[in-house]
C-alpha cells in the first residue's frame, strides 16, 4: 500500500451534473432543501430537468413559536424560496418536528413518494447529519432505495456536518447569487443565527479545489440505489463508524437482530411458515430452524429471501417440543426473540410492530400481538377464532394461557436469568414459559392481530379439536400443579383478587341478562298492541270502502254526473284560453293563423292541441343554435331579467324615498398603473350610480404613468365626493388601502377595483339592504365577468352565508362592503397579506360579528374584469394571492383556536380538521332487509377500505327471509366491530335508524343505505373531523353511482317541486358550479344514505320522525331541525362512496308508495314553507327544474 497522492484523490469526484429525467428533493425541515442544495437544483432547472420537493416536517421547534403560526411561517419561506430559484413550491408533509422515527411507515411512504414523482435522482440528507429528523430521513430514504432499486441514484447532500467524502463536487458560482437570495427568504431562521452565512462558507469551502475560477460549490455523496445496503456504512467510511461506536444506527443492519426460532417436523407447512418469514418488513432478521423430527432435514436454501437462515441438530435425533425450544434459543445471536410454529404463519408487518413496541417501552417488557384462528382445510380461510387478551398478567395466564407462542417477542435478556423451556412438559410448554417471562417482566399488547394459528390437516394440536381431551387435561393439571407449589404470597392475592373480579363481571351478565328478558316481555306486549291497533284500522278501511261503493251505487251520483263533466270542460277551457293569449301576444293573430292553419292541414287537430303545448313551454326560455333550448345563455337572460330601463331607473328613485335613513358609502379603490381604459369605466360605474349618497376614495400607489394623476385630479376637480390622495412611494394593495381608509367619511366602506365596473343600481341595493336590515354589518352581493370586449359572462350567484363555503374559498370578494367602524377597528387591512388583503380583512371581520348580521344580495352587482394580470381570469394569474390565502387562512384557523389546517388546492381550499386526542367511538347503523349482494359489499368495503379504526357496524335486519343473507348474517357476526339485530317490525326506515342509535354505543352516529361502497379509505376520518367541530349538525359525503357521476353534492330545497342533489350526473373530476362540487360547504340538508351526526345531538332533536315520515323526507326534516337551532350542515367531496341508489329498497313507483310519499312531502313542506321557496344555500336566480345549478327563468326575486 501507498500514501495517495492528491491527484488520485481528486480523481474519484465528479464535477459533473448527474443525469436524469425527474429529480424529488426530500427535505426534513423547511429550508434545508435550500440549505442543502439549492444551487444543484437551480442548475438541474435551468437544465430542463424536472423538479419536485418534498418537506416531511412542519419546522414549528425551528425558532421562539411562543405565538403559534411558526409552521405557516415557515411553509410561506419555503415557497417564496422556490419562487427565487425558479421551482415549483414544495409539498407538504407537516409532520411534527423532531417527529420523524425510522420505520416500515416511513419507508413505505416515501417510497410511494419517489414512484409518484417518477424520480430517478433523490436528494436526501446525509446519515452524518446530527438532527434526528435529518438521520430518520437518510435511513428510511435510503431503505426504500434500496428496495425499489432500477437505476434510480441517491444524492446525500450536507448541512450541520459536512460529508468527510464526497464523490460529486458542484460549482454553483453561477448561480450562488440566488441561492444566497433564497436563503434570505428563511428570516424565521436567521433571526436565530446566521444560517445564510454558515452555509455559504461552508460552499466556499468546497471550491477548494475546483480552481480560481469557482467561488462556490456544494458536495454531495452520490450513490446508485443497488449500493445503499450493507455498502451504505462504507461510503461514510470513518464517521459512520465512530457513530456505531457510540451506538447509534447508520443503516438499516445496526437496527436490533430479531432471532426466530421454528421447531420443525420437516412437514409441507414448513414452506408457508418461512415464506411469511421472507416477507416482513422487519430488516434485521435471522431464522433458527430446530430439526425436532431428527435425522436429515430437507434443505431450505434462501426460503427466507435476504434473512440468513441455519438449520441445527441436522442428522441429530428426534427432539420433544421444549428440548427444540431450547436447543432453538441456544443458537440465537438476536437481542429479540420469537417462536414460529412450522405450521402457522406470520403478517408481513407482525415483527416490525413487536420490535418497534420493544424499543419504545419505558422499560424491560415483553411485546405480543393478536393471532387469529383458521382452519387449514377451509379454502375460503374463515375466521374460527381470536386470541386478543389485550391485558396479560401471571395471575391471568395461571388460570389458562391465551398467547400462542407465536405472538409474543422478547428479550434475548431473559435467558440469562434462567428462563428455559420445562422439556419434562410435552403438552403446554408454551404456557409454562409465558409464566415464567410473566413473573419477570410484563407483557405489552400490540393493538393488532398479526399472527394466523391453524388448525386440522398437518397441525398436531389446534384449538382442541385433534387433540385427546384426557391428555390435555392431565397436562394442564400437572402444570397447575407445578406452579401452584412455588406460588409467591403477593401472586395468591392477585389471583384472589382476579377472582373476585371474574365473579363480580359474571354477576353483571346475569342481572343484564334478566333486564334484557324485561324488555323483551315488554316489546312482545307493545306487539300485541300494534296488532290489535292494525286489525282495527284495517276494519275502518273496509268500512269505508263500502260506504264508497255504496255512494258510487247511489241515484244522485249517476244523477250530478253531467255536472261534473261540465266542470272539467270548463277548467279545460279556461287553460286553453291562457295559452291562446300568451301564443297572441308573442306571434301576432295573422302568424298566429298562418301557422295554425298549415299544422291542422298536415297533422290535424291532434297536431294544433299538441304545438300549443310545446309552444307554450318555450314561450318562457331562449332558444340556442338549431331551436334547442339554452338554459345557460346568458345574454338572453341578462336582457331579460337583469337590464335596466329608464322606467326601472324611476321606480328605484321613488322605493329610495322611502328609505328611513341614507347611509353615506365610501368606496374605497387603491390604484397602480392600471389601464387608463379601465380605470376611466371603473369611475365612470360609481359617478353613474342611481344611489347618490356616495364618496369615491382612490390612493394612487405611486403609479409611473403620468397619465393616471392627471386623469385622476380631473376627476376629483369634477366630482367634489371624489377624493384621491398620491402615495409618495410604492407600498403594495394593503398600505394602498389603507391610505384610501384613511379619506373616507362614510358609515359604511365598499370595495372596488381600479380595473372593475359597478352596476348601475349596485350601490341602491346596498342601502335598501342596510334600511332593512339595521343589524347587518357586513353585505356582500352576486357578481360577474367581464370579457375585453366588455361582454358579461361567468355569473357566480351564490348562497346565502356560508362559513364553510367561505373557508373553502372567497364566496363574498365582489361586492364586499363593511361597516365604517367594524374595519377600523380592526385597523384597516394587514400588511403581509397583499394578494388576499380582502380575504384577511373579511376572516378577520367574521371573528367580531355574528353570522345573522351577514347580509346576501342576490343580485349581480359588480362586474369583475377578466385580463392576463387578473385572477378573474385565472387563480394562476397571481398565484402568490392564493398562497397568501392559504396563510391568512390558516392564521385565522389559530385565532379562532380551531384545531385545522388551510391546504390550497387549487381551485380553493381544503380545511383539514384534526380529529380529537382521543378518537370517538363510530357506530355505522345499516338498516336492510335481505339484498345479500348489497350489505355485503357494503360491509366488507367498510372493514377492508376504512383508515379510521374506531368503529362499530350495527346491521338492522329487517325480518330477512332469504337463507343465504340470514347465513351471511352469522358469519359476519363473528367480526369483533359487527353486530346484526332482528327487527320484525313492518319497514319503517325511521324507525330503524332511531333504534339502532338508541343500540349504539359510540359519540358519534352514522346513518348508511345497505347499498353504499366506501371509495375513499379516509372518508370516515373526514366526516368525523367535521362532525366533532362546534355548530355541526350533520355531516354528507359525496355519493356517486357505479359509473362514476354524482349521486349526491347535497341536498337543495325546492328543486321539481320537493328537493334535488346538487350536481347529479356531473363526471366524478368536475369542480361544478363555481366549483362548488369539490369544496367543503354548508346545505340545508344532506341525504340520510350517508349521515354523520353526534349521538346527543341527534337524540336531542328527536332523530328521525317515524311517525309521519317513515320512509321519505326524514333526512330532509331532521337537518332542518338542525338548522333551526343554528347548526350547520356540512357537505365534504373528501368523502366518497357509491350508491347504489334504490337497490333493495327499489323505486316510488306503486300507486301506494307514490301516495304514501306525496303525504310525506306535503308534510314537509308544510312545517318548512318558506326554506322550500328560498334555499338559503342556493340562489333564487338558479333553476328550480334541474340540479345543475342553470339559470333560472325568470329569477324567482320579490323585486
Amino acid at each position: 500500500m501507498k500514501i495517495a497522492e492528491e491527484q488520485e484523490l481528486l480523481s474519484l469526484v465528479t464535477h459533473a451534473l448527474p443525469s436524469a429525467r425527474r429529480v424529488l428533493v426530500l427535505a426534513p425541515h423547511p429550508d434545508d432543501e435550500v440549505f442543502g442544495c439549492g444551487g444543484a437544483l437551480c442548475l438541474l432547472r435551468e437544465a430542463g430537468v424536472e423538479v419536485s420537493q418534498l418537506v416531511l416536517t412542519d419546522g414549528a421547534l425551528g425558532a421562539d413559536n411562543t405565538g403559534g403560526g411558526l409552521a405557516v411561517i415557515r411553509e410561506q419561506e419555503s415557497l417564496a424560496a422556490a419562487q427565487v430559484l425558479g421551482l415549483p413550491g414544495p409539498m407538504f408533509w407537516r409532520e411534527p418536528d423532531r417527529g420523524l422515527n425510522y420505520g416500515e411507515p416511513l419507508i413505505e411512504r416515501i417510497s410511494n413518494a419517489i414512484e409518484a414523482a417518477e424520480a430517478d435522482l433523490i436528494f436526501l440528507p446525509a446519515p452524518t447529519e446530527l438532527h434526528p429528523d435529518h438521520q430518520a430521513l437518510a435511513f428510511a430514504g435510503s431503505e426504500a432505495l434500496r428496495r425499489l432499486g432500477g437505476k434510480r441514484q441517491a444524492v446525500f447532500y450536507e448541512l450541520n456536518a459536512p460529508l468527510a467524502n464526497p464523490n460529486l463536487i458542484l460549482d454553483i458560482s453561477r448561480v450562488a447569487g440566488k441561492k444566497q437570495q433564497a436563503m434570505r427568504c428563511f428570516r424565521s431562521q436567521l433571526a436565530e443565527q446566521p444560517y445564510d452565512v454558515r452555509i455559504a462558507g461552508l460552499n466556499s469551502y468546497r471550491a477548494f479545489f475546483l480552481g480560481q475560477q469557482a467561488v462556490s460549490a456544494e458536495a454531495f455523496l452520490l450513490a446508485p440505489a443497488a449500493e445503499l445496503g450493507e455498502a451504505l456504512p462504507m461510503l461514510f467510511a470513518g464517521v459512520p463508524f465512530h457513530r456505531r461506536q457510540q451506538g447509534f444506527a447508520v443503516c438499516g443492519a445496526d437496527i436490533p437482530l430479531v432471532s426466530i426460532v421454528v421447531r420443525s417436523m420437516d412437514r409441507q407447512t414448513l414452506t408457508e411458515a418461512l415464506d411469511s418469514l421472507a416477507l416482513q418488513t422487519w430488516p434485521n432478521i435471522e431464522v433458527v430452524v430446530v430439526n425436532a423430527k431428527g435425522g436429515e432435514h430437507s434443505d431450505l436454501g434462501d426460503r427466507c429471501g435476504r434473512f440468513p437462515l441455519r438449520i441445527v441438530n441436522q442428522g441429530g435425533e428426534g427432539l420433544s417440543r421444549g428440548r427444540a425450544a431450547n436447543i432453538g434459543l441456544s443458537a440465537c445471536q438476536g437481542e429479540f426473540l420469537g417462536f414460529l410454529d412450522d405450521d402457522d404463519t406470520i403478517d408481513p408487518e407482525h415483527i416490525h410492530y413487536l420490535a418497534v413496541a420493544l424499543q419504545k417501552a419505558p422499560g424491560e417488557t415483553a411485546a405480543y400481538a393478536g393471532v387469529r384462528g383458521l382452519r387449514r382445510e377451509d379454502s375460503q380461510r374463515k375466521e374460527v377464532a381470536r386470541f386478543a387478551e389485550t391485558e396479560v398478567e401471571f395471575a391471568k395466564l395461571l388460570l389458562g394461557n391465551c398467547i400462542p407462542i407465536h405472538a409474543v417477542l422478547f428479550p434475548s435478556r431473559l435467558l440469562q436469568r434462567g428462563s428455559r423451556f420445562d422439556e419434562t412438559l410435552d403438552l403446554y410448554e408454551d404456557w409454562d414459559f409465558w409464566l415464567q417471562i410473566a413473573r419477570e417482566i410484563p407483557f405489552n399488547y400490540v393493538e393488532r392481530v398479526s399472527a394466523t394459528y391453524y388448525t386440522g390437516g398437518d397441525s398436531a394440536v389446534g384449538l382442541g379439536e385433534t387433540a385427546n381431551p384426557e391428555i390435555m387435561r392431565q397436562a394442564g393439571s400437572a402444570l397447575i400443579d407445578k406452579w401452584l407449589a412455588q406460588i409467591r404470597p403477593e401472586e395468591f392475592k392477585a389471583i384472589g383478587d382476579l377472582y373476585h373480579q371474574i365473579r363480580g363481571e359474571l354477576h353483571g351478565v346475569h342481572l343484564r341478562l334478566g333486564e334484557l328478558q324485561h324488555e323483551i316481555s315488554e316489546k312482545n306486549e307493545q306487539i300485541v298492541e300494534r296488532d290489535v291497533q292494525i286489525a282495527m284500522l284495517n276494519q275502518a278501511i273496509a268500512e269505508r270502502d263500502a260506504y264508497i261503493n255504496d255512494l258510487l251505487a247511489s241515484t244522485s251520483w249517476r244523477v250530478t254526473q253531467p255536472l261534473r263533466w261540465f266542470g272539467r270542460r270548463m277548467a279545460r277551457t279556461r287553460h286553453f284560453s291562457k295559452i291562446l293569449s300568451v301564443l297572441l301576444k308573442r306571434e301576432g293573430l295573422a302568424v298566429f293563423l298562418a301557422k295554425g292553419i298549415t299544422i291542422f292541414r298536415r297533422e290535424g287537430f291532434y297536431g294544433i292541441k299538441r304545438r300549443i303545448g310545446s309552444l307554450l313551454s318555450e314561450a318562457a326560455a331562449p332558444s340556442g343554435a338549431n331551436g334547442v333550448f339554452d338554459r345557460n345563455d346568458y345574454g338572453e337572460w341578462i336582457r331579460r331579467y337583469d337590464t335596466i330601463t329608464d322606467e326601472d331607473r324611476i321606480k328605484l328613485r321613488a322605493r329610495m324615498e322611502h328609505f328611513v335613513t341614507r347611509p353615506l358609502i365610501s368606496v374605497i379603490m387603491p390604484t397602480y398603473n392600471p389601464n387608463v381604459e379601465w380605470l376611466t369605466e371603473a369611475i365612470e360605474s360609481v359617478l353613474k350610480q342611481i344611489y347618490p349618497y356616495w364618496e369615491l376614495c382612490i390612493a394612487d400607489d405611486a403609479s409611473t404613468d403620468p397619465a393616471i394623476r392627471s386623469l385622476l385630479e380631473r376627476y376629483a376637480e369634477k366630482d367634489p365626493r371624489i377624493k384621491v390622495v398620491f402615495r409618495p412611494v410604492n407600498g403594495h394593495i394593503s398600505l394602498a388601502s389603507n391610505s384610501a381608509l384613511e379619506l373616507a367619511t362614510g358609515e359604511w366602506i365598499a370595495l372596488v377595483d381600479h380595473d372593475d365596473v359597478l352596476c348601475e343600481h349596485a350601490l341602491f341595493y346596498v342601502a335598501e339592504a342596510i334600511n332593512n336590515h339595521s343589524d347587518a354589518r357586513l353585505i356582500y352581493s352576486d357578481e360577474d365577468k367581464l370579457d375585453d370586449k366588455g361582454n358579461r359572462f361567468a355569473p357566480y350567484f351564490k348562497c346565502d352565508w356560508n362559513r364553510d363555503l367561505f373557508y373553502s374559498h372567497n364566496m363574498i370578494t365582489h361586492l364586499g362592503v363593511y361597516r365604517a367602524d367594524l374595519v377600523r377597528e380592526l385597523g384597516g387591512f394587514r400588511l403581509g397579506a397583499e394578494g388576499a388583503q380582502d380575504y384577511d380583512l373579511a376572516l378577520r371581520c367574521i371573528e367580531q360579528i355574528t353570522d345573522t348580521q351577514i347580509l346576501h344580495i342576490p343580485k349581480v352587482l359588480y362586474h369583475w374584469r377578466m385580463h392576463q394580470d387578473s385572477t378573474a381570469l385565472s387563480a394562476e394569474a397571481k398565484p402568490y394571492a392564493m398562497l397568501a390565502g392559504e396563510r391568512v387562512l390558516n392564521e385565522h384557523l389559530v385565532r379562532q383556536g380551531i384545531a385545522a389546517r388551510a391546504e390550497l388546492i387549487g381551485h380553493g381550499f381544503r380545511v383539514r380538521y384534526a380529529l380529537p386526542e382521543k378518537l370517538p367511538l363510530v357506530s355505522l347503523i345499516i338498516p336492510t332487509r335481505n339484498g345479500l349482494k348489497f350489505i355485503r359489499q357494503c360491509v366488507e368495503s367498510i372493514l377492508a377500505k376504512t383508515t379510521y379504526p374506531h368503529y362499530e357496524i350495527i346491521i338492522l335486519d329487517n325480518a330477512s327471509n332469504d337463507p343465504e343473507t340470514l347465513a351471511y348474517f352469522r358469519q359476519i357476526e363473528q367480526e369483533d366491530r359487527v353486530k346484526v339485530v332482528r327487527d320484525e317490525r313492518p319497514f319503517n326506515y325511521s324507525a330503524l335508524n332511531n333504534a339502532g342509535v338508541r343500540l349504539a354505543s359510540g359519540e358519534v352516529v352514522g346513518l348508511l343505505n345497505n347499498d353504499l361502497e366506501v371509495i375513499s379509505p379516509d372518508w370516515l376520518s373526514e366526516m368525523v373531523s367535521l362532525a366533532m367541530q362546534p355548530g355541526v349538525g350533520a355531516v354528507g359525503a359525496r355519493l356517486l353511482y357505479p359509473d362514476n357521476t354524482v349521486q349526491h353534492g347535497g341536498i337543495i330545497l325546492g328543486i321539481g317541486g320537493w328537493a334535488g342533489h346538487a350536481h347529479k350526473g356531473f363526471p366524478r373530476g368536475a369542480l361544478g358550479y363555481s366549483a362548488r362540487a369539490s369544496l367543503i360547504q354548508g346545505f340545508s340538508a344532506i341525504t340520510g344514505a350517508c349521515l354523520l351526526i353526534r349521538k346527543d345531538t341527534y337524540e336531542k332533536f328527536g332523530g328521525l320522525n317515524e311517525a309521519e315520515l317513515q320512509i321519505a323526507c326524514n333526512d330532509v326534516d331532521l337537518c332542518l331541525r338542525l338548522c333551526e337551532a343554528g347548526l350547520r350542515n356540512v357537505w365534504t367531496p373528501y368523502a366518497e362512496l357509491y350508491h347504489h341508489e334504490s337497490a333493495t329498497r327499489g323505486y316510488e313507483d306503486t300507486p301506494e308508495k307514490k301516495a304514501r310519499f306525496m303525504r310525506e312531502l306535503a308534510f314537509v313542506k308544510k312545517h318548512w314553507p318558506e326554506l322550500f321557496r328560498s334555499d338559503p344555500a342556493y340562489n333564487p336566480n338558479l333553476t328550480l327544474d334541474h340540479e345543475d345549478f342553470s339559470l333560472a327563468w325568470p329569477p324567482r326575486l320579490d323585486c
